[in-house]
């Protein structure tokens, strides 16, 4: 069995850091891509390249409980709740039978990182990734899911750390 993620606090702080970075980039590559012409190579290689960063960081198989996702990181925390609400938004349905999750998974995976025979069904959810995430008036909006998730992600770090410095002066007491 692996080792819990953290054993001290620089270690949740190097961790959240990272995770911090990670959400930064991304956001500044959402916003590139709307500066960006909707038919340049350049969008397609940000779209391309955001989709992969969210399913880095959000989508992973359950089986694997101490990856590197946000959703972990907070259940590290104690945070279980922000976690839930992360997999609430992915777990809801583009259309009928088609997660948010699924749509990104298949699309990086399918379409991006693995070029093989694809089905119509899988083509289908690609178009409907594409057209949904990019959509800023859309209630699926990738950059709204990224916005949303940092703010969570800082509050409840933030809160975390509130109660350790509790704790730790308790503990000295």
């Amino acid at each position: 069995m692996l080792e819990p993620f953290f054993k001290t606090h620089e270690e949740v702080d190097k961790y959240f850091n990272k995770v911090t970075e990670s959400l930064l980039i991304l956001k500044a590559r959402i916003i590139a891509l709307y500066k960006s012409d909707k038919d340049s190579i350049e969008y397609f290689a940000l779209y391309d390249s955001i989709l992969t960063q969210v399913r880095a960081l959000f989508i992973e198989n359950n089986r694997y409980k101490n990856n590197y996702t946000v959703q972990v990181f907070l259940n590290k925390l104690g945070l279980s709740k922000t976690s839930e609400e992360i997999d609430t938004y992915l777990n809801s349905e583009f259309k009928p039978g088609i997660s948010v999750r699924d749509a990104i998974k298949t699309s990086v995976d399918r379409f991006i990182v693995h070029y093989d025979y694809v089905s119509n069904e899988e083509e289908h959810i690609e178009e409907i990734c594409r057209e949904h995430l990019t959509d800023m008036n859309n209630e699926f909006f990738i950059g709204r899911l990224v916005d949303i998730i940092s703010i969570h992600m800082i509050l409840s770090y933030v809160k975390r750390m509130n109660n350790w410095e509790i704790n730790l002066l308790e503990d000295k007491q």
